[in-house]
C-alpha cells in the first residue's frame, strides 16, 4: 500500500513501509522518553528504579521480533541480498541470539 501526498510540488507516493518505520521509530523515541522521566521520577520517590528493567527488556524484546519479522519480509520478498551492507553481522548476531534463547529454553 502506498500514501499519496499531495503539496504545492505535485503528487508524492510515500510507501507503507517508510511509514511503518517512521511510526515504529516515533512509539520507540515515545516509550524511551517515558522511561527516562519514570526512572528520575522513582529516584526521586526514593523508589528502587531498577523495577523499570524489566519492563524495557521486555518492549526491547517486543520491537526485536517486530524488526525481524520486517527483516523476514524483506528477505522473502528479495530485498536483501549477500552484498546488502550489515548483513553478515545481523547473521552473526541472530546466530548469537539463537543460541542464547535455545539454552534459556531449554533450561524451563
Amino acid at each position: 500500500m502506498t500514501l499519496v501526498i499531495a503539496s504545492g510540488e505535485g503528487r508524492r507516493d510515500i510507501d507503507q513501509r517508510i511509514l511503518t518505520d517512521f511510526r515504529d521509530a516515533v512509539d520507540h523515541v515515545r516509550k524511551t522518553a517515558w522511561a527516562v522521566q519514570e526512572w528520575q521520577e522513582r529516584q526521586i520517590a526514593r523508589h528502587d528504579p531498577h523495577t523499570l528493567l524489566p519492563l524495557l527488556i521486555s518492549e526491547r524484546i517486543r520491537r526485536a521480533a517486530q524488526l525481524s519479522n520486517s527483516i523476514v519480509s524483506d528477505l522473502t520478498n528479495h530485498e536483501v541480498t549477500r552484498e546488502t551492507p550489515g548483513v553478515d553481522q545481523l547473521y552473526d548476531a541472530v546466530q548469537r541470539m539463537h543460541q542464547l534463547l535455545a539454552d534459556l529454553l531449554k533450561e524451563n
